[in-house]
């Protein structure tokens, strides 16, 4: 959380976490179109040396919190393993982590591998994934061959039993739904942190 006393604005970094392919970019893309608020830019930065896709809003539906404007900083990790790097970097100062698997039953592993990362960047910003909040976006649930929701839960959410949407993010199907969970929890954990 980043406070802008300036422009009385508080940013949330949001950072959609998954393997190469998952649905963040669309995820994110998806949102920049159909913004639940005042749409800002969608755009790619540059973090450790890749591109990383960008999107910030002013929400509509999250109120204020002690007379501070809320801005959200939307950013999707970049999913191939050679850069771990620049997804360390990513999770700096991150407020609230949307964790998007891609259902395919083959991908199970690889999203089991970028879970595990996960964990190892954020400990190495001195972070606790258990104290992060954290929601889970099971992508993909179009396809045919999607592993069963029990099974992915079992599998990546057992540990954490953090809250997870079903999605289908090609089509905006419960990506907005995700957004809203995570924001609504990241808000809770601000909330309960500066009392």
């Amino acid at each position: 959380m980043i406070v802008d006393v300036g422009h009385r604005e508080i940013k949330l970094k949001i950072v959609y976490y998954g393997p190469e392919f998952s649905g963040k970019t669309s995820s994110i893309k998806y949102i920049s179109e159909h913004c639940p608020g005042v749409p800002g830019e969608f755009k790619l930065v540059v973090v450790g040396g890749e591109e990383v896709v960008e999107f910030t809003f002013l929400p509509s539906n999250v109120g204020k919190i002690r007379s501070y404007d809320i801005r959200v900083l939307l950013y999707a990790a970049p999913g191939r393993q050679q850069f771990k790097s620049a997804r360390r970097l990513l999770l700096r100062n991150v407020d609230g982590i949307v964790f998007v698997v891609d259902s395919k039953i083959e991908r199970t592993n690889e999203n089991f591998q970028m879970l595990v990362d996960l964990e190892e960047n954020l400990e190495s910003n001195g972070l606790d994934i258990t104290r992060i909040p954290l929601v889970f976006q099971y992508n993909k649930r179009d396809l045919p061959d999607a592993a069963p929701i029990p099974y992915l839960e079992r599998v990546l959410n057992g540990r954490f039993r953090a809250p997870y949407v079903e999605s289908i993010a090609t089509e905006g199907k419960g990506v907005l739904d995700a957004l809203n969970l995570i924001l609504d929890k990241v808000i809770q954990h601000i909330k309960a942190r500066y009392r």
